[in-house]
């Protein structure tokens, strides 16, 4: 297991949930909490929720680092019956973003339980997701969560956690650091 996976598995655990489900938006603030401290890890300064003028309006982002915008999101019980409307919304942000941010990724964060109970949809959310992924969303990753760990393994490769981390990573080391003001 990559260290990556470990931190993130710390963050989660920290929330005491054993779904994607929290009040409070604790499994969200983890996750964002957890795409910044990987930035920070490698010397890239991060802000979250961070207000940026996009195209058509303003947006708080999860995470921006130079012209790195990632957004982080999880996906509640009873996401199958929501998917549709919750892919569109992610495609609009994304184009609000497109222009405005020059790399823009995508962290989605699921419970197992959830995958498990709507086999269908969760098929539905990895092909979007895979599609997404070099264009709407730069880089996507798709976490599944069971409560102790991260099942890295239960999600292709292109979209596990250790594989958007190193790729989202290199790109941002490309970054000349300029910063985007809101």
């Amino acid at each position: 297991m990559t260290e990556t996976i470990t931190r993130l598995e710390h963050a989660l655990q920290g929330t005491g949930i054993e779904n994607a489900r929290s009040a409070g938006g604790l499994p969200a603030q983890a996750l964002r909490d957890w795409v910044a401290s990987e930035f920070e890890h490698r010397g890239r300064e991060a802000e979250t929720l961070m207000p940026v003028h996009g195209r058509f309006y303003r947006k708080r982002i999860d995470v921006v680092t130079g012209s790195v915008a990632v957004l982080c999101t999880r996906f509640d019980a009873g996401f199958s019956k929501n998917l549709t409307n919750r892919l569109e919304a992610l495609i609009g942000a994304a184009t609000n973003l497109r222009g405005v941010m020059d790399t823009i990724g995508l962290v989605l964060l699921v419970s197992a339980s959830q995958l498990e109970s709507s086999p269908t949809a969760a098929s539905r959310m990895a092909a979007a997701l895979d599609s997404f992924d070099g264009q709407v969303f730069d880089y996507s990753a798709l976490i599944v969560w069971d409560g102790l760990q991260v099942l890295d393994r239960a999600v292709p490769d292109g979209l596990s956690a250790a594989s958007f981390h190193q790729r989202i990573l290199a790109v941002d080391s490309q970054n000349d650091g300029c910063r985007i003001t809101s």
